[in-house]
C-alpha cells in the first residue's frame, strides 16, 4: 500500500508513520500548490501475509 503526500507536511508524516508506513522516495517539484512548487513524499507499508480461502470443503 502506498501513500503520496506533501513532503514538507510533518502531520500527515507523522499519522501515516503511526500506522507503520515508511518513508520510500521524494519526488522533486512534481506538484504546484498556492506559487510554489512542491516535493511529494512516497511513503510504503508492506501488508501481512494473508492465506487464501479454502476453495471447497
Amino acid at each position: 500500500m502506498q501513500e503520496f503526500d506533501s513532503a514538507t507536511n510533518d502531520v500527515s508524516f507523522a499519522f501515516h508513520n503511526g500506522f507503520g508506513f515508511e518513508m520510500v522516495g521524494v519526488q522533486k517539484e512534481v506538484g504546484h500548490v498556492a506559487d510554489r512548487w512542491q516535493d511529494v513524499a512516497i511513503m510504503q507499508l508492506i501488508l501481512p501475509q494473508v492465506p487464501p480461502y479454502p476453495t471447497g470443503a
